[in-house]
């Protein structure tokens, strides 16, 4: 499952219900999202049927789960092969930087 979207987007809704909320009545509110809340919660909806989704998906070409982008970087740790991110920004960058570099494992130089 893909809880931790899910619960973004409940998160997300809560800031906005709460900044609604706000502006009509004042006050200041709390929003609290659970992961593990999220995970209970979406089985007990009872949208989602199994048996359809293993029989839709690759079907056809309109449910083709398309191939992850990937990428392999040699770290201190040794070599890495991860999956890129699936949604790309326009200014923010959707990558590291320095994947999986430990603190202090970086070789001495001089600035």
């Amino acid at each position: 499952m893909t809880c931790d979207y899910v619960a973004g987007w409940l998160a997300t809704c809560g800031v906005l219900a709460a900044l609604v909320r706000r502006a009509k009545e004042g006050g200041s509110y709390r929003v609290v999202v659970s992961l593990s809340r999220t995970a209970l919660w979406l089985p007990d909806l009872g949208v989602f049927d199994r048996d359809y989704a293993t029989k839709t998906a690759g079907s056809s070409d309109e449910h083709l789960y398309p191939d992850p982008d990937g990428f392999v970087v040699d770290t201190p740790m040794g070599r890495y092969t991860g999956v890129k991110e699936m949604i790309e920004m326009s200014k923010t960058p959707g990558e590291y930087k320095y994947p999986l570099t430990p603190l202090g494992s970086a070789q001495p130089s001089w600035l």
